[in-house]
């Protein structure tokens, strides 16, 4: 992050970064720590499914009670990975890409990979199996391992994580609103509750994924410590984001349902 920008955003960031400092510091993990913080987080995210799978299962389907739980962790995932991303704020080589990972970013990327798992055993045994859905979680699961399990490229691996989940709560309630048939109330214009959660979806992907993604990217590309497949995964994860967003606003355009 540039000095100005640092002086820009400063007034909104520093007390938050103070307040993360001061109640959610974390020492970096050790390997027994690493490996019990990610079953907890698995054996957590477990129970939530179990949960969501009786209480959806026979009502609706089971990946209807998958996208609930997608939704929950979507908004905790985005809020945790914010918190991590801004504790170092104003430090010396803040924004850094490289081998630096702090003990909340590992926590957090931990926590998301136990969710990624236990939802990888779903897709496994459920109905709603694709193999783009296996193979999404597996590259999902290697990049948070590598981060949280070796303590590395933390900032950036939550950064990113900021910007790719912050829209997934409105694409997942999208997802259930559509399964409730919310899309086809009001003459087929979808309730406002539909309308609304389908503008802001639209409104935060293009801002976090179009707008912001390529500057992560660029950063990503040209960083030193960054290994090949680090790059490869960006790039690609920004071309799917141009290609879906086109798609699904032409879709829009001429006024055809997608479902994501």
């Amino acid at each position: 992050m540039t000095p100005v920008l640092q002086d820009i955003v400063s007034p909104l960031v520093q007390p938050i970064a103070s307040a993360v400092k001061a109640h959610m510091h974390v020492e970096r993990l050790t390997n027994g720590e690493i490996a019990g913080v990610f079953i907890l987080f698995f054996v957590l995210w477990s129970a939530a499914g179990v949960w969501a799978n009786i209480h959806y299962a026979r009502r609706k389907s089971d990946e209807y009670g998958s996208r609930v739980v997608s939704v929950v962790h979507a908004v905790l995932s985005s809020v945790l990975c914010f918190l991590a991303m801004v504790e170092e704020f104003g430090e010396p080589g803040y924004g850094v890409y490289g081998l630096h990972c702090t003990g909340l970013q590992q926590v957090v990327l931990l926590c998301s990979a136990g969710y990624f798992t236990m939802d990888l055993v779903g897709i496994l045994r459920g109905s709603y199996f694709t193999w783009l859905f296996v193979a999404h979680h597996i590259l999902s699961l290697y990049c948070l391992l590598t981060g949280g399990a070796f303590a590395i490229h933390g900032f950036e691996l939550v950064c990113s994580m900021v910007v790719v989940e912050s829209s997934n709560p409105f694409l997942h309630t999208r997802w259930l609103m559509i399964a409730d048939r919310e899309h086809l109330k009001q003459d087929g214009k979808g309730s406002q509750q539909f309308q609304f959660v389908e503008n802001a979806f639209y409104a935060t992907f293009f801002l976090s994924r179009i707008m912001i993604g390529p500057i992560i990217t660029s950063k990503l590309v040209t960083a030193v410590d960054m290994t090949a497949f680090f790059k490869g995964a960006g790039v690609a994860l920004l071309v799917a984001s141009y290609l879906f967003f086109v798609s699904v606003v032409t879709k829009r355009y001429k006024k055809e349902l997608w479902i994501n």
